[in-house]
């Protein structure tokens, strides 16, 4: 965890931020872009990832495996195990050091770690929606559950902290205007 928090206080200034904020887009403009195209294109329509719905509804990510295609289902299995490892990681490297330069926050404190604990909730979200892509015919209920805890608990526990960041941006912000 030392390790963790050094490297992520070297990342806590505006060169870090831009670098992985650049990571971030360029990532999603060219690796989730164009994933989210071949699914597309695998489907013949718009389709939702089950990681992007909201709630709690063990159904819900059962009904999705059996309305994508078979050759949808390999493609999102791929990308979960692959490019939606990935993107959790840039996405908290870039929360916690953006956390860790407005919040001048040099400890591991709790709120700097949280990005780590989405990514845990995250990682568990994938393996879940892995099991269930992998599985159809069968539908695991026990997987479709676990899916939806740790999907609840990603959008929980994000959600909360993106406003704790527009706080603290807001804050600094204000108190730049009143000096």
């Amino acid at each position: 965890m030392k390790k963790l928090n050094l490297f992520i206080n070297r990342l806590a200034n505006w060169k870090g931020i831009s670098i992985l904020l650049s990571i971030y887009l360029l990532f999603f403009i060219f690796v989730i872009s164009e994933i989210s195209q071949k699914l597309v294109n695998s489907m013949g329509e718009p389709m939702k990832g089950i990681d992007l719905t909201f709630g709690y509804n063990p159904a819900l990510p059962l009904k999705m495996v059996s309305q994508y295609s078979e050759s949808s289902r390999e493609l999102y299995f791929i990308f979960t195990l692959t490019a939606d490892i990935l993107y959790p990681i840039i996405y908290a490297l870039f929360l916690s050091s953006i956390f860790t330069l407005i919040a001048k926050e040099k400890e591991f404190t709790f709120w700097k770690k949280l990005p780590f604990i989405i990514l845990i909730f995250d990682f568990l979200e994938n393996f879940s929606i892995a099991v269930l892509l992998k599985s159809y015919p069968n539908q695991p209920i026990f997987f479709a559950h676990l899916c939806e805890i740790f999907k609840f608990m990603k959008w929980t526990l994000l959600l909360p902290f993106a406003l704790i960041i527009v706080w603290y941006l807001t804050r600094s912000i204000l108190n730049k205007i009143g000096s």
